[in-house]
């Protein structure tokens, strides 16, 4: 018999996160039904899709991250019975990775997992994933930059038409699935339990909710993260920008009240992120995928969204208030980062002799705790651009 795997390819921002903290935390469970979830740490499947692909990590090179891929296929062949892998890194993959990637698990039935959501509410979401990730651009920019190429049909779905293109093309419709993300007033848990029914994981007595998910910034914030990204990047080092990225905006800038959301207005842009959606939809029927959920949930969700300006843009006085307030944040935890980094230099002589990548990877966590120096820039920037 011939098991299934299942690699799920994204793309970002269509409940990833949500999805593969769940998996995580459900993996000892799921093995109880046979399910394998590999990998001994949660970044396994990052790393794997980051050696496929051929695109390191930050921070690291395609040398250290070389044969990730293959011992993740190895972990899945050793196993007698369905496996699951989630990143959406798989979704850059080109058609001749794809086709290896499904070579190299030839003993299996290599199943597709694709999650859809409309393409103005992941427009919208990919342009703070890009502020955490260091761009400049404000949204226009942004905006120009992915409609104004005359392609926003394709782009439009985020290398999403791309990833069905080339991963389509490498298994059978049957086995590509597209996992609808519910519309507003739908359960919290309704992707899960889609995803769920896709591997054939019984939810009966699974973890149902997480907290590790990717949370909106508003207008303020992302002002504030794109001013904080403009400085000389000598002074913002790689380790100062994750611990921003990784800290301080799921626990502090994502979670303030009163947020004003980030959102498309220009009638122009409204359209062509419609035809976008319907592009999405279309293809999908045309291709014959298997659909778990409902497409028309796609375009109601879309059309629910407001279309008129929830605040404006940030002013001078709004973000010194966040920059401020983001200072008094950082030097709270001082003492809590300095005693983190004494053990993780700890741990790293502890463990001197090992793998070259957690060493590394150890160091590099390490480097993320010198952050409060560069609050201070951020405060004395802000202040100084008024």
């Amino acid at each position: 018999m011939r098991h299934p795997v299942y690699l799920h390819i994204g793309p970002a921002k269509t409940g990833t996160t949500y999805l593969q903290q769940l998996l995580w935390e459900n993996r000892d469970r799921m093995r109880k039904q046979g399910i394998l979830r590999p990998g001994e740490v949660r970044d396994h499947h990052y790393l794997a899709a980051a050696d496929l692909t051929e695109v390191p990590p930050p921070g690291l090179t395609r040398k250290e991250i070389a044969g990730r891929w293959a011992s993740l296929v190895g972990m899945i062949l050793a196993h007698d019975g369905p496996a699951v892998v989630s990143h959406e890194r798989f979704c850059s993959a080109t058609r001749g990775q794809a086709r290896r990637a499904v070579a190299d698990l030839g003993e299996r039935d290599v199943h597709i997992i694709f999650t859809a959501r409309n393409a103005r509410a992941l427009h919208e979401s990919r342009y703070q994933q890009t502020l955490k990730s260091g761009r400049t651009w404000t949204f226009e920019d942004f905006t120009q930059s992915v409609l104004g190429s005359g392609q926003a049909s394709e782009k439009g779905i985020g290398l999403g038409g791309q990833a069905m293109e080339h991963w389509g093309a490498v298994v059978p419709a049957e086995r590509f699935h597209v996992v609808t993300m519910p519309g507003p007033g739908a359960s919290r848990t309704l992707l899960w339990e889609r995803f769920a029914q896709v591997i054939g994981f019984d939810l009966k007595h699974a973890v149902m909710e997480t907290g590790r998910v990717n949370e909106s910034i508003g207008v303020v914030e992302a002002e504030l993260l794109r001013q904080l990204n403009a400085g000389d990047g000598d002074a913002w080092p790689l380790e100062a920008q994750l611990y921003v990225k990784h800290r301080m905006v799921p626990n502090l800038l994502a979670g303030r009240p009163g947020q004003r959301k980030i959102s498309v207005t220009d009638p122009a842009t409204l359209e062509a992120l419609v035809r976008q959606t319907e592009k999405l939809a279309s293809t999908v029927r045309e291709r014959g995928f298997h659909v778990v959920g409902d497409l028309a949930e796609l375009e109601a969700a879309q059309a629910a969204m407001p279309t008129s300006s929830q605040g404006g843009d940030a002013s001078t006085e709004e973000v010194l208030e966040l920059a401020l307030e983001s200072l008094r944040w950082c030097a709270a935890r001082v003492g809590e980062v300095d005693d983190e980094r004494k053990r993780l230099s700890r741990r790293v002589q502890q463990l001197d002799q090992g793998p070259s990548l957690l060493r590394r990877s150890l160091r590099s966590a390490a480097r993320r705790t010198r952050l409060l120096p560069r609050a201070r820039q951020l405060r004395d920037r802000v202040v100084g651009g008024r």
